[in-house]
């Protein structure tokens, strides 16, 4: 998969240079400028650029698997934003570019970089760029699966879910029923939603607001969490709680832009059904909150036995930022 991803950004990156040389590689002033540009345009583009970077972290759920996670795996998540962030501005800035002076309107063109290509007489390399966006598409979902697979893997290990997703392949030691499990359920959520009659375009636009909402959720509830997690074992700094601050604020904003704010032209209301996407979400959210309630009362000793394990990781997390081994009695296999 890296590989196909490598040569799918190529053809892109190849794609964006002859786009750039098409105009005599002209510097564009009125993206500079900023011209024609409003709150609500800059608010959205937000939201689509929070969507389009989000699973950037998606390395961290291979924490314990990793051979050096307290160093590997920042750098994984580091080098994945900057690397991404880098193409994705050149690239938005040649494809504005090439699409002045054309009929068509980059705003409701379902496939520019193709529609780009054929028109500057490069049909072929827009067909590798189509093929390579369809393999990304499945190298997103696989990464999904596979983070997914993790977090139902050690649900079952802690008794939340059914004993035998916590099962790991004797030869690979991976979690292979929990990832069958959770690519069972992506085939059937999106095959069922194709079988009452939602397009593919729809339902890409329905769950995309879907995973729009637990990424910007999760994300501030990490962002919030970190300076506590931070605090206790003693490595909480200032730069830590601006870098919090801040981040808490960033994705207010997408966040905002995704509900909407009723009277505000600033943050307008989504139309139907998208309005109706907040409240599924709300109710998905109010459940685990009541299963989690229900676990408290009826089953205590579990949460106990899961604050446990988190002890331990983060008496694991000391030790690897100190320099020192923590002993055995400090880390609790679970």
């Amino acid at each position: 998969m890296l590989l196909l991803e490598g040569a799918a950004l190529v053809f892109v990156l190849a794609l964006g240079v002859i786009i750039w040389r098409h105009s005599g590689f002209q510097l564009d002033a009125e993206q500079a400028h900023l011209e024609g540009v409003s709150p609500g345009g800059v608010l959205m583009g937000v939201v689509l650029v929070v969507f389009g970077f989000s699973g950037f972290e998606s390395s961290t759920s291979l924490g314990e698997e990793a051979r050096d996670p307290l160093r590997s795996i920042p750098r994984s998540v580091i080098q994945s934003v900057i690397v991404s962030g880098l193409i994705f501005i050149f690239m938005a800035y040649v494809v504005v570019l090439g699409f002045k002076g054309l009929s068509a309107d980059l705003a409701h063109s379902e496939s520019p970089l193709f529609y780009l290509a054929t028109e500057l007489g490069w049909p072929k390399l827009g067909a590798f760029i189509n093929v390579g966006i369809l393999l990304s598409f499945f190298s997103c979902t696989l990464a999904s699966i596979n983070s997914t697979a993790r977090i139902v893997y050690a649900m079952a290990r802690h008794g939340l879910m059914y004993e035998a997703l916590g099962s790991a392949h004797e030869t690979n030691e991976t979690p292979h029923i929990a990832a069958a499990f959770a690519a069972a359920m992506t085939f059937l959520v999106a095959t069922a939603a194709y079988v009452l009659g939602v397009t593919p375009f729809e339902s890409q636009g329905y769950f995309g607001s879907l995973c729009s909402f637990g990424f910007l959720s999760v994300y501030i509830l990490i962002s919030l969490a970190a300076p506590v997690y931070l605090f206790r074992i003693n490595q909480l700094n200032v730069p830590a709680v601006v870098i919090s601050a801040l981040a808490v604020g960033f994705m207010i904003l997408p966040f905002l832009g995704v509900v909407g704010v009723p009277g505000s032209t600033l943050f307008p209301t989504p139309n139907f059904p998208n309005n109706l996407l907040v409240w599924v979400f709300a109710a998905y959210m109010i459940t685990g909150a009541l299963w989690l309630f229900a676990l408290k009362i009826v089953n205590p000793r579990r949460l106990q036995e899961l604050s446990g394990a988190s002890e331990g990781r983060r008496a694991a997390a000391r030790a690897g930022a100190e320099g020192t081994p923590a002993s055995a009695n400090e880390i609790r296999d679970d």
